[in-house]
């Protein structure tokens, strides 16, 4: 028998926390926040020790139902850059 889906609302991303490359001695700064949009991750990514910037979440059960999300939205200044999503 399986659970019903869990209905996703701006509060299942509060747990979601920024992870960077200061954990490696890189200098990235970058913060997740939620709000009734869902989840943001807004920063700035210095190549140099490391280079990414990442949101974490804590480990879900069971896992997010995300069929309320019509998508995502990627906004990205590369400055010419090669950047992998």
């Amino acid at each position: 028998m399986t659970e019903p889906s869990k209905v996703v609302s701006s509060s299942d991303f509060d747990d979601w926390f920024s992870l960077n490359d200061t954990v490696m001695g890189g200098s990235s700064k970058a913060v997740c926040r939620s709000s009734s949009k869902g989840l943001s991750l807004e920063g700035v990514v210095v190549e140099e020790k490391g280079g990414f910037v990442s949101c974490k979440s804590p480990i879900f059960s069971p896992v997010l139902n995300l069929s309320n999300y019509q998508g995502f939205e990627l906004k990205i200044e590369g400055k010419g850059r090669t950047l992998k999503f």
